[in-house]
């Protein structure tokens, strides 16, 4: 399978997952545990394919800078592991914004924007759900886990 049909399933799959964590996990409180023990774990493991697949030990030479790191990216199926490895850490921090904020009686409405920025800008996402948590509970460094 092509890297560009790679790209398309695996986002339809993430997509499943924050279809879940967004209007059926709400409702259902163990789906959860779906998104990360199926959903996340087809993307990783897709993740840890296309890295594996394109091993060269050289490659940790590239780490080192920003103009390595970039060359890495002109393979594809490189570039395809980043967006892998970006697709389930997104959905990771989707959940845990979920569970959070159940344990800190914080309202599924209430995380709604912060879980639709997670979608394409996770961190900024994280940020919006620390500050709406800071807001209802009051407490900057609440419980997180």
């Amino acid at each position: 399978m092509t890297a560009d049909k790679l790209f398309q399933l695996s986002s339809l799959v993430s997509g499943i997952g924050w279809i879940i964590i967004l209007v059926v996990s709400p409702y259902r409180k163990n789906f959860d545990k779906f998104v990360l023990g199926i959903v996340v774990v087809m993307i990783a493991a897709l993740y840890t394919w296309m890295n594996m697949s394109n091993f060269d030990p050289s490659v940790f030479k590239s780490f080192s800078t920003l103009k390595g790191v970039s060359g890495l990216f002109q393979n594809d199926d490189l570039l395809l592991a980043c967006w892998l490895h970006i697709l389930a850490f997104d959905l990771v921090v989707g959940v845990w914004i979920k569970k959070n904020a159940v344990k800190h009686g914080i309202s599924h409405a209430a995380t709604l924007p912060a879980l639709i920025l997670c979608i394409p800008f996770a961190p900024f996402g994280f940020i919006i759900y620390i500050v709406t948590r800071w807001i209802v509970t009051k407490k900057y460094f609440a419980e997180n886990f």
